[in-house]
């Protein structure tokens, strides 16, 4: 009776049914289905987080330099003049020859927004700008990826974060308001 009951045959046949049944395809479809869900979601917040980390460093940047030309205006009693952008190398170097290495160990530079990560380019993105107002104040700029909210304007070309010596007010993303 025993051997009944616990017939190793019996057993066996009814393992193997268990083992051989596998997957539907339904089941399949639906991991699949999951998985994709999954990495879209992953690589929409990776995207999200690398332009904000390009922003914050545009940020860094511009206080960085700020610190340098407020150094700058105490030993020079002005701030350097004229119009300077990243974007050109020459007006660039010329700011840097007024603040490297005396003020600054070098000149920062932006960070290029790819567009290969899945998120809208920023096509202004790749550049500082600088404006010198006869030596008593200055104006300095970036556009950002993403709006934010301390010291943003926001333009045709998108939002921008400004830092500016005291008397001017950001009128527009290189221009001050006024003189206090």
């Amino acid at each position: 009776m025993f051997e009944k009951m616990f017939s190793i045959k019996q057993w066996n046949n009814k393992t193997m049914k268990q083992w051989n049944r596998g997957f539907t395809l339904t089941e399949l479809l639906v991991v699949i289905a999951i998985i994709g869900i999954l990495a879209s979601v992953v690589t929409i917040s990776t995207g999200s987080a690398r332009q904000k980390s390009r922003d914050a460093k545009r940020k860094a940047d511009l206080e960085t330099i700020a610190g340098a030309l407020e150094i700058y205006y105490a030993e020079e009693k002005s701030y350097p003049k004229g119009e300077h952008s990243s974007r050109s190398d020459v007006t660039w170097k010329t700011l840097a020859k007024d603040l490297v290495p005396d003020y600054i160990s070098e000149l920062p530079i932006a960070p290029k927004n790819g567009g290969q990560d899945g998120v809208m380019k920023c096509t202004n993105c790749d550049h500082y700008h600088y404006q010198g107002y006869v030596g008593e104040k200055y104006i300095l700029c970036a556009y950002l990826a993403r709006d934010t909210e301390d010291k943003t304007g926001k333009n045709e070309y998108g939002p921008y974060y400004c830092v500016t010596s005291l008397g001017c007010e950001p009128a527009s993303f290189y221009n001050c308001k006024s003189v206090k």
